[in-house]
């Protein structure tokens, strides 16, 4: 792992047009010099570049229309719609994410990667938060690339061969979580949509970068596939924990018009319910992806 002072020194090195600031050694960058209600395609590809490379890309003080939010999601691809949370009525493809003061749940409190119950799970996210509480409501990325590599060759070997259940019931279905609790989040869900399930590998490559990653998640993966329950679990709960090392991790704490895009293929997200009694609100595009491979 590279020094976060000289990854900086690189990043300023390789980047004519944008301003890139490493968040830590491992993923995380703040990109300056940018303005997303005004980008031409010499900009985006830069931005693109470090959104690759640092799997996790924050903006400050972009106070863009909606609108702009929307078609900067569209230069990196089809955008797409939570099948559980219903949008903003004039933005179909945005969805608000708001924890009332009065909540007691927030949307996303645990370590995840976006809506793997579907075939094609989604590429990456852009949140916006247009209103932050006083304390609190940070967000946690981990890098899945590294938590991949630092497993022993046999273990690595052992998971390639795997894939796991995903199901949206743990979730959304008439007895999940966010059903249950309905009346202590202000998520906004559709009712009676049916449950999704399929089939993923443990390991991902990467499409863009050819890079191998991990990819489980305690909220949406029932089960390993063709192997014992017992063990199943007890691999599945060794690496929910080695995912969740500080070291592989890196940690955004949001202002008022702070944008950040996360690549859903190679960095899980939490977002932290530690601010209750406050106010939290953000909107949100969805970059569709592909099947993981």
């Amino acid at each position: 792992m590279i020094d976060a002072k000289d990854a900086e020194t690189t990043a300023r090195s390789e980047y004519k047009i944008i301003g890139v600031h490493p968040m830590t050694g491992n993923l995380g960058a703040e990109i300056s010099n940018v303005n997303l209600d005004q980008l031409d395609d010499q900009t985006f590809a830069e931005i693109k570049r470090a959104f690759l490379e640092y799997q996790v890309i924050v903006f400050r003080d972009q106070n863009v229309a909606y609108q702009s939010h929307i078609d900067f999601g569209k230069r990196f691809g089809e955008l797409y719609v939570h099948p559980y949370v219903t949008p903003i009525e004039e933005y179909p493809e945005m969805i608000r994410l708001l924890k009332k003061s009065t909540d007691k749940f927030n949307n996303g409190g645990s370590w995840h990667f976006d809506l793997t119950f579907v075939d094609e799970p989604p590429m990456g996210s852009i949140l916006r938060l247009i209103d932050v509480p006083p304390y609190g409501g940070d967000t946690m990325f981990s890098n899945m690339y590294s938590a991949y590599d630092a497993l022993s060759p046999s273990m690595q070997q052992y998971l390639e061969g795997l894939k796991a259940v995903h199901t949206s019931a743990q979730l959304f279905g008439p007895t999940g979580f966010y059903t249950i609790n309905k009346n202590n989040t202000s998520m906004g869900q559709i009712p009676d949509v049916g449950s999704f399930v399929t089939l993923h590998p443990l390991v991902r490559t990467h499409p863009e970068t050819g890079r191998k990653g991990l990819f489980v998640n305690s909220g949406y993966i029932e089960r390993i596939l063709d192997i014992p329950s017992r063990e199943s679990e007890s691999i599945l709960n060794f690496l929910y924990l080695h995912c969740a090392q500080a070291e592989f991790s890196c940690r955004l704490k949001w202002e008022k018009d702070t944008i950040a895009m996360w690549d859903n293929r190679c960095a899980m997200h939490f977002a932290i319910n530690d601010y209750q009694g406050h106010r939290r609100e953000g909107v949100r595009v969805t970059v569709a992806g592909d099947r993981p491979a």
